[in-house]
């Protein structure tokens, strides 16, 4: 019986390592096994494992410049990791005994974010106290973690799926920063002792462009989530247009919308607009990439 049954049917009130009585939680707590184990390899990371993981993963973002830690990420999320974690030897499994495929870490990652606004640090705090070590972005995403050795077969048993494109590693992270842009200055004046009057990418002048540009962006990088997360079936095209020629459309489509709002509006303008187009100009270029693999295929 694999591992992703084992998470369904298997429930015991005996651990199956130490033999010990179970309460209701994801782990054993006098052993560590997760409880949905029935070979009892898989055992939850500890929590000073988890505060040199998330050192080990800021280091390498400042170290690589954000750039290598991008390509790393998409390299090690098929088997439920971040660089931090990989180096340290944790994994990411979802609460069913499923694996967290790439898809799932990207979306768990963004929780984090998102609930990184949180007073106090609680998200990342929560683990201390939580039972199962869980922080609240795991608690949201259905996730927990555990050690990376024992825990393997969890991957090779799960549904992976085909590996990422190039194309759409570029298509994320192009996404994302293009959306975090537009709330930066795209135009700006001077004032002198008036001070520095400026707009961002989500108001005038032109701001139907970017608006529409920003809205491509996060729709492309959400066809990239949902075929990561392999919960939704997709068709392979949408009236007979395959994706990745969907994909370079949008790309060069987000691009030429913030050209014309370029061209239309060149006076005063300031580095959010240049990040911008920077960044539709790498949704074109992962929209492209895509299109070639698919006509080398």
């Amino acid at each position: 019986m694999n591992m992703n049954a084992n998470a369904k049917v298997f429930a015991s009130s005996e651990c199956i390592s130490c033999h010990r009585p179970l309460p209701p939680s994801l782990f054993c707590p006098y052993c560590g096994v997760f409880v949905s184990d029935r070979q009892g390899t898989v055992v939850m990371a500890s929590r000073l494992a988890r505060l040199g993981a998330a050192i080990v993963n800021a280091l390498l973002m400042i170290c690589t410049l954000y750039i290598g830690w991008i390509i790393w990420w998409f390299i090690v999320a098929p088997r439920g990791q971040n660089p931090g974690k990989a180096v340290v030897g944790l994994r990411v499994i979802r609460t069913d005994g499923h694996a967290a495929t790439t898809g799932y870490m990207f979306v768990r990652g963004l929780l984090g974010m998102v609930l990184s606004i949180v007073p106090f640090y609680l998200d990342n705090l929560w683990l201390l106290w939580d039972k199962d070590a869980q922080t609240l972005h795991d608690k949201a995403a259905g996730t927990v973690v555990v050690q990376a050795r024992g825990s393997e077969r969890v991957v090779a048993e799960g549904p992976l799926g085909p590996p990422p494109r190039v194309g759409e590693i570029i298509i994320l992270p192009a996404a994302l920063v293009l959306f975090i842009v537009g709330f930066l200055p795209w135009y700006s004046v001077d004032l002198g002792p008036f001070g520095t009057y400026s707009h961002n990418g989500w108001q005038s002048p032109g701001e139907m462009w970017s608006i529409l540009a920003i809205l491509v962006g996060l729709a492309m990088a959400g066809v990239v989530v949902v075929k990561s997360l392999g919960t939704t079936a997709i068709p392979d095209s949408v009236g007979g247009i395959t994706w990745p020629k969907i994909h370079a459309g949008a790309g060069v489509l987000a691009l030429v919308f913030l050209l014309i709002k370029f061209l239309g509006n060149h006076d005063y303008t300031a580095i959010g607009l240049y990040l911008g187009i920077l960044s539709a100009a790498a949704l074109a270029v992962g929209g492209l990439l895509m299109l070639a693999e698919e006509s080398a295929a």
